[in-house]
């Protein structure tokens, strides 16, 4: 696997290609730095699978709607 490093906001970041794909992504986007329970359905997740911004959180599970850190999703201690 090749990794690249690219200038971004005059700091170097990882590119990483995603399983099964050939599109690099930060790797942090898919990991998270928190680990996350949805309030509806109980799933838990890296926080980055959340989120596409890093300000709308949505849970991942397809069949749950639930949104919003601190009303469906919560972290997990």
């Amino acid at each position: 696997m090749f990794a690249a490093l690219r200038p971004v906001k005059d700091r170097y970041v990882q590119f990483l290609p995603l399983e099964g794909t050939d599109m690099p992504q930060l790797t942090a986007r898919a990991t998270g730095r928190d680990l996350l329970r949805c309030r509806r359905c109980g799933a838990e997740f890296p926080e980055g699978q959340a989120t596409e911004d890093g300000w709308h959180y949505t849970c991942p599970e397809e069949d749950c709607e639930a949104t919003g850190i601190g009303e469906g999703l919560k972290r997990v201690d």
